[in-house]
């Protein structure tokens, strides 16, 4: 049986339990607990939603000073709470230098445990989508750039990426048949998400 820890944001609470059900009977998924709380409010990262990288990072960590982070494959995406900018005066959550360098030490850990790291790319963020009542807002062009950045680092690290960004970008779809609000997708695009996740997983896991 080879284990697998999938870790991301409320994107990744959406497909898990049907990539869950859609991967080999030899591989066993885990993740962050907590995933009623976190669906109390998905803009926040509670409970079993991984939040930003610096979040993921002291998930990690907290695992491995435990003695917990026992797994053959880590499979996680950040970047959504990163790009956060907060109302009135909208500056980044973790700025590029600093999500970045959590990157690359979530990368050092897993390289010293021995685990094969696969990255998973962060969907669409549309500005327009964000009502000004809500206490933040996120720019695509964030999610383009912050994609980028991950990239270059999984690519010079030898990380294999699955596209999740491109992947639903390549639906063609948009507005309510995309998304459900402001971020989050409808079911169909779930179970589409679910399928390419737990294809990639089958692919990549031996």
């Amino acid at each position: 049986m080879k284990k697998v820890l999938l870790i991301g944001d409320s994107i990744s609470l959406d497909y898990g339990p049907e990539v869950r059900r859609a991967v080999r009977s030899d591989i066993e998924i885990f993740s962050k607990p907590g995933t009623e709380e976190a669906y109390k409010n998905l803009d926040l990262p509670i409970g079993g939603n991984g939040g930003d990288s610096a979040r993921v990072l002291r998930y990690v960590n907290d695992l491995n000073k435990k003695g917990e982070l026992n797994c053959d494959y880590f499979f996680f995406n950040c970047g959504l709470h990163d790009i956060k900018r907060e109302r009135p005066d909208e500056y980044l959550q973790i700025d590029e230098e600093g999500y970045r360098a959590n990157l690359q030490a979530i990368l050092d850990l897993m390289e010293e445990k021995g685990i094969k790291t696969v990255f998973i790319t962060t969907t669409r963020a549309d500005g327009t989508r964000y009502k000004p009542t809500m206490p933040f807002t996120r720019r695509a062009e964030d999610v383009v750039s912050y994609n980028a950045i991950a990239r270059e680092i999984m690519e010079k690290r030898g990380v294999e990426i699955v596209d999740l960004y491109a992947f639903t970008e390549s639906l063609g779809l948009e507005g309510s048949e995309l998304f459900r609000d402001h971020t989050h997708f409808v079911p169909q695009v779930i179970s589409l998400h679910a399928a390419y996740v737990a294809g990639a997983i089958n692919a990549i896991v031996k």
